[in-house]
C-alpha cells in the first residue's frame, strides 16, 4: 500500500492511497467469502455474479467493492499516523475496483479539534425519578453533557458538522430500509407530513447538538488529565453487550474501528466525572397527554397509560 498525505484545510487531512493488486484481490476474496453464507448457489454463477445479484446490479456491485477495499485499507492508514480522528474517514474513489489491479482513492480524515470550555464548574441537572438506581449515573452524565455543551469557546469546524450530518442521514436511510420496508425518503416525508427542507433543518440542528456535546466531553476529559484504564473500556463494552465484552472488543479491533471504542470510553469517563461533581435533582416524569386533548376510549382522562388500547392515535 502506498500512502501520501496533505493538509487540505485547517480541519481536514487528505490521504491519497494506492492499494496494491494483491491487497485488492485479497479484500475482494474476503468480501465474497463473507457473502457466500448468504447466497444460494446457482449453477454457472461465480461469486462475483452472485454478489452482483444480491446487491442489485453492476453499479451497486462496484459501490460494494469500493466500500470493502476502502474499509479494509482505511483503518490501517489512520492507525499508522499520529492523528486522533473524531469521525470515520470519508472516501472518494478515483477508480473502480478490479480484481488483480491496483485500487486508488482519497480519504479525508478529521483530526480531533482541541476545544476549551468557559468553565468547568459543576452543573445542576434533573433526572426523572423513575430511572432505576443502576442507570442513574449514566442518565446524569447524559444530562451533564447537554448542560456543558454551550460552554465551548471555539467554533465548531464546518467539515465536522457536515460529516456528522451525513452520518445521521446514513443512519436514517438504514432505518428506512430495516424498519420501514425500504420506502424512499420522499414517501416517508409525505406520510409524516413534513418537507425535505424541514427534515434537513432538523438534521442540521441534531448534528450540531450532538457534536457540541461530544467535543465538550472531549474538553472535559483533557481537563481532568486522567488516562483510560481497562475498566473504562470494559464499561463501554458492557453497555454494548453485557457478558460479551471481549468478543465485542475483538470485533471492533478486527474491523479497524477500535478508535470508536476508545472515543466512547473517553467521553463516558468525562461524563461520569461531571455527574460526580453535579447537583442532581430527581423529578417526576410528566404524564403524556393525548395530542388532541380529549383522549379516547382507551385513555383515562386524556392520559395514555401502558394498557391503552387507542390503536396508536396517542
Amino acid at each position: 500500500m502506498q500512502v501520501t498525505s496533505e493538509q487540505v484545510s485547517q480541519d481536514v487531512v487528505r490521504f491519497h492511497v494506492i492499494v496494491d493488486a494483491d491487497e485488492t484481490q485479497g479484500a475482494l476474496n474476503a468480501a465474497m467469502a463473507n457473502f457466500a453464507q448468504y447466497i444460494e448457489p446457482k449453477e454457472g454463477f461465480t461469486f462475483e455474479d452472485a454478489i452482483k445479484e444480491s446487491v442489485g446490479g453492476e453499479e451497486a456491485y462496484q459501490a460494494f467493492c469500493n466500500k470493502i477495499v476502502m474499509t479494509s485499507a482505511g483503518p490501517h492508514i489512520v492507525t499508522g499516523v499520529d492523528i486522533d480522528i473524531i469521525l470515520s474517514p470519508e472516501y472518494t474513489a478515483k477508480t473502480n475496483v478490479v480484481a488483480g489491479e491496483p485500487f486508488e482513492f482519497d480519504m479525508d480524515v478529521y483530526p480531533r479539534p482541541k476545544m476549551t470550555l468557559r468553565s468547568y464548574d459543576p452543573v445542576m441537572v434533573t433526572v426523572f425519578d423513575d430511572v432505576p438506581d443502576q442507570y442513574l449515573e449514566q442518565a446524569a452524565a447524559d444530562e451533564c453533557a447537554k448542560a456543558i455543551a454551550d460552554r465551548i469557546v471555539e467554533r465548531i469546524p464546518i467539515p465536522l458538522l457536515e460529516a456528522t450530518k451525513k452520518s445521521l442521514y446514513e443512519e436514517f436511510d438504514m432505518f428506512l430500509n430495516q424498519r420501514c420496508g425500504g420506502i424512499s425518503r420522499d414517501d416517508y416525508f409525505q406520510q409524516m407530513g413534513m418537507s425535505a427542507k424541514d427534515f434537513d433543518k432538523q438534521m442540521s440542528q441534531e448534528a450540531r447538538a450532538n457534536l457540541r456535546q461530544d467535543l465538550a466531553l472531549d474538553a472535559v476529559f483533557d481537563h481532568i488529565g486522567q488516562e483510560l484504564t481497562d475498566d473504562d473500556i470494559n464499561y463501554v463494552l458492557k453497555q454494548m453487550g453485557p457478558g460479551h465484552e471481549q468478543e465485542i472488543l475483538e470485533s471492533f479491533r478486527d474491523a479497524g474501528q477500535l478508535y470508536t471504542v476508545l472515543e466512547s470510553a473517553r467521553r463516558m469517563k468525562a461524563g461520569r466525572w461531571l455527574a460526580q461533581q453535579a447537583t442532581i435533582y430527581r423529578v417526576p416524569r410528566p404524564q403524556e397527554q393525548h395530542p388532541m386533548g380529549g383522549g379516547c376510549a382507551g385513555c383515562a382522562g386524556g392520559d395514555c397509560g401502558p394498557d391503552c388500547d387507542c390503536g396508536g392515535c396517542c
